[in-house]
């Protein structure tokens, strides 16, 4: 999945599962491989926005949900 049907399917579902990374969310646009949303990073801004990292790569972005 890309970061644009990631950000069109987002269903804003809190899938917390008590670990620090969730599963892979979209493809990464450097390196085609996993980002993965921090579950323990929340930027204050307005709307909150959260951090993705790839596992390949550690490509990062911000992202509202």
């Amino acid at each position: 999945m890309t970061k644009e049907e990631y950000i069109k399917n987002n269903s804003c579902v809190i899938d917390y599962n008590g670990s620090e990374w969730s599963e892979p969310k979209y493809n990464c646009p450097n390196c085609g491989g996993n980002m993965r949303k921090n579950m323990r990073i929340v930027l204050p801004s307005f709307p909150p926005k959260y951090e993705y990292q790839c596992d390949k790569c550690s490509h990062v972005d911000y992202l509202q949900f």
